[in-house]
């Protein structure tokens, strides 16, 4: 099985909060052998990050267009532990992918993903090793939840997006 994780290594430290994931990978990996957990992006932090690539954990670094395409289509599940994003465009593009989510309940997040219709969702630095050790284990569940992110993300437009936020805005004009 492969976890799939998209970030800028730039900013492992900080906001995307890789640090969890690693934590819940290496946990996971002691009992499944297979498990390969996949980081694309690139930045500073690269070369601090290679060293976990014996580890059953590849740096595939930066990738776009049709490659990062391809790297979303090879896995299995996306892990997401960022505790704060503005869009989460990246959930967005798993779920196009057909991918299960696993993250935290957070901004941005909560609003692509509903727990249980599309992914798991946790509290804020819960161990993400439970949920992946629960997907790892349930091909069906991931199938499943996989096929609902995929229908949500093809009713997904900017138009839309631009809509309820324009519609927010009014409703918070009008409160005044």
């Amino acid at each position: 099985m492969k976890i799939y994780y998209c970030c800028m290594l730039g900013v492992w430290r900080g906001k995307k909060n890789l640090p969890p994931l690693l934590a819940a990978f290496r946990k996971l990996s002691r009992n499944h052998p297979r498990a390969i957990l996949v980081l694309v992006g690139d930045g500073p932090l690269r070369s601090e990050i290679d060293h976990y690539a014996n580890k059953r954990i590849y740096c595939a670094g930066m990738q776009n267009g049709m490659n990062l395409a391809r790297w979303y289509a090879s896995a299995d599940l996306f892990c997401f532990p960022s505790c704060s994003e503005t869009f989460g465009n990246v959930v967005l593009e798993a779920q196009a992918s057909a991918l299960p989510i696993i993250a935290y309940d957070c901004p941005g997040v909560c609003e692509q993903v509903i727990h249980g219709e599309h992914g798991l969702l946790l509290p804020r630095d819960s161990d993400l090793e439970t949920a992946m050790q629960t997907l790892y284990s349930n091909p069906a569940e991931r199938q499943r939840l996989g096929k609902a992110g995929r229908l949500r993300a093809e009713s997904q437009s900017w138009t839309r997006s631009f809509d309820i936020l324009e519609a927010t805005y009014q409703q918070q004009l009008s409160a005044r």
